[in-house]
């Protein structure tokens, strides 16, 4: 069964928007943070894929 996560194939009306565009403060400061707690070894890539792949599904969908 494909979780929320997994949409890559998923028929779909809408284009992928490929544009540049500029990033929200939040995820400047959400990349800084884990990227600094992977290089520290406190996180790793597989919690957080866990972490993401367990979220509710209306809450993935906002990101």
């Amino acid at each position: 069964m494909a979780r929320t996560h997994d949409m890559g194939g998923r028929p779909t009306e809408e284009p992928l928007n490929l544009h540049e565009h500029a990033l929200a403060d939040w995820e400047v400061a959400a990349d800084a943070v884990a990227q600094a707690l992977g290089a520290r070894g406190i996180r790793t890539t597989d919690e957080s894929r866990r972490a993401m792949e367990d979220m509710p599904a209306q809450d993935y969908l906002t990101l």
